[in-house]
């Protein structure tokens, strides 16, 4: 009679609590969506301004220009060579005041970079950063930004100034946009009152007042004053451009990372805007990109693919390239760098990367470059994915920046290259890069006098047996630090320069004349550049149609470097 009883009590306790969470779910989902419509002030909308129909004037030749070659587009420089970015992040792992990720002065940084072999920076430059209140411009960010690429310079590195715009803004535990942006009760007077420290990522309490935001910014639907919000955040990079379109080191801009865009799911179905965001992502993109071009006719401009509206991978969703030349596609990496060597049978993830990079070349006539890579974790699984991606990488010829570059980082992130500030202690300073990173480093070409075949570097993980990886065509990587490079005779006629990292890690030792390694190339002759010697200059004959370099470890390899040298294994709190 008792389980009878019982019975009866579930069988009607049951329907009940039910139909009450349902009922909660759906008061809540009510409660977003209203928040999403209503939260701050009235709409105060206002019309965007159309730029310059016209671009600046060339200085002639660009530096660097955008190209088909081959069977895919390329960012070519002014000789003609295929330029191979290697970049890193700087300033993407911590949005905070007075976001400066290297400190002013600090020489020491670009030097290690430039020992890694990466030659490029995409520098983060928020928009808080260079318009603290409405119409005004941060001049001490500006000459901050300025001193970053003349420090480049310095070390043969370029730069794309990166407009980032995760998660809004601070006050809404993203990057990017000041509070004086965000309608007035969009969040509340303490948290501005705060400068917004701390704020974290609330996810969905956020959620719809960020969907808030994105519709005032795509639709115009409110703004402090007379001008958009679209219009304030190109109107200061417009004025940053003006000083720096002359630098020799600015390679371009990218602009805007972070942007959502989706069709489906709760948070399409909560977004308060009435316009298709494709299409209002690419009306900003293309009146962003004039704007640019107005002022600096040469700079490259990089146009990223929008995430999830919950800040996710990659939607898919299409948007329209800015309709100007010299246009590169850049693919956030979560969209495609979700794997680990156990994936290795099906090649998906280099079967990806072909596949933007046929997007690239048909859809949008651009280059692919792959930001956001994030550096390896400290444990072993980590390295090896690592590895695994580095092979792929180097399979699909793709250029890259790595992910995160900042000293100055006032918190300790695991995947930073180096130990930020926050991190330091008496083991391990400031700049003291992770074990880790070496993972990164590898002989890779910088400029190619030609159209690129193919390039690797025999390391991966594994040491023999079963669990050693393969490449695409299903060749074993031997673990030998053997670096091939290929590439056809072009119609040009230009020096080819390679990144050897000469002594982090095939440790050559100025002490001994014995050599570490051997260079052979088919064809032409080789010499150390004058001005750095970890880069290989070869100099081709123009008549060979194809061309080979080889580069040995000395007695067979494998190398003895890490690629960094004394580094720390995994920063923690001092």
């Amino acid at each position: 009679m008792g389980q009878t009883k019982a019975g009866r009590v579930a069988r009607i306790a049951v329907p009940v609590i039910a139909g009450l969470a349902l009922t909660l779910a759906a008061a809540y989902l009510g409660a977003l969506w209203h928040l999403a419509r209503h939260a701050g002030a009235p709409d105060r909308a206002v019309s965007f301004r159309e730029p310059p129909d016209r671009p600046a004037p060339s200085r002639g030749v660009p530096l660097f220009r955008v190209a088909r070659t081959g069977d895919r587009f390329e960012v070519v420089d002014d000789a003609g060579r295929v330029v191979v970015l290697r970049g890193v992040h700087a300033g993407s792992g911590s949005m905070r005041p007075p976001h400066r990720p290297i400190a002013l002065g600090d020489d020491d940084a670009f030097r290690q970079m430039r020992s890694w072999g990466v030659n490029a920076v995409r520098l983060a430059v928020p928009w808080e950063a260079l318009e603290p209140a409405p119409r005004s411009l941060n001049l001490d960010h500006v000459r901050y930004v300025q001193w970053v690429l003349d420090a480049a310079h310095r070390h043969g590195l370029l730069v794309i100034i990166e407009n980032p715009l995760a998660g809004v803004s601070r006050c809404l535990g993203g990057a990017g946009a000041p509070a004086w942006a965000l309608r007035p009760g969009l969040v509340s007077e303490e948290v501005v009152a705060s400068r917004c420290e701390d704020m974290g990522d609330r996810w969905l309490p956020d959620w719809p007042r960020r969907l808030r935001w994105w519709a005032d910014f795509y639709e115009g639907a409110w703004t402090p004053d007379d001008l958009s919000l679209q219009d304030h955040l190109i109107r200061v990079f417009v004025k940053l451009a003006e000083v720096l379109q002359d630098h020799p080191a600015l390679l371009g801009y990218a602009l805007v990372a972070g942007a959502p865009c989706d069709h489906d799911g709760l948070a399409a179905w909560l977004y308060p805007g009435t316009t298709a965001c494709e299409a209002a992502l690419s009306d900003f993109l293309r009146r962003f990109a004039r704007a640019v071009r107005a002022v600096d006719a040469d700079a490259l401009i990089v146009f990223e693919e929008p995430v999830r509206w919950d800040g996710d991978a990659p939607s898919g969703v299409a948007v329209e390239a800015p309709p100007v030349d010299g246009g590169v596609w850049s693919v956030p990496a979560g969209s495609v760098l979700r794997r680990g060597p156990a994936d290795r049978a099906g090649c998906s993830l280099l079967s990806d990367l072909q596949a933007l990079v046929r997007r690239a070349t048909v859809q949008y006539h651009a280059p692919l470059v792959l930001s956001g890579v994030e550096a390896p974790g400290a444990d072993a699984h980590a390295r090896d994915t690592a590895l695994h991606r580095m092979v792929d990488l180097e399979d699909a010829r793709v250029s890259v920046f790595f992910g995160n570059y900042s000293k100055k980082n006032g918190w300790c992130d695991a995947r930073d290259l180096v130990v930020p500030e926050g991190c330091a202690g008496p083991r391990a300073g400031p700049g003291t890069p992770r074990c880790a990173t070496g993972v990164l480093v590898r002989p890779a070409p910088i400029r190619i006098g030609g159209v690129p075949v193919s390039w690797e570097f025999d390391r991966s993980f594994g040491a023999g047996g079963a669990g050693t990886d393969t490449h695409h065509d299903g060749r074993p990587v031997e673990n030998r630090d053997v670096f091939t490079l290929v590439f056809r005779q072009g119609s040009g006629y230009a020096d080819t320069w390679v990144f050897v990292p000469r002594r982090l890690v095939y440790g050559e030792d100025p002490a001994t004349e014995a050599p570490e390694f051997t260079v052979d190339v088919s064809d032409g002759r080789r010499r150390w550049a004058e001005w750095d010697d970890q880069v290989l200059v070869w100099t081709p004959d123009p008549a060979v149609e194809e061309h080979r370099l080889v580069l040995k470890p000395w007695g067979g390899g494998p190398a003895p470097g890490n690629g960094v040298g004394e580094c720390a294994e995994d920063p923690v709190p001092p």
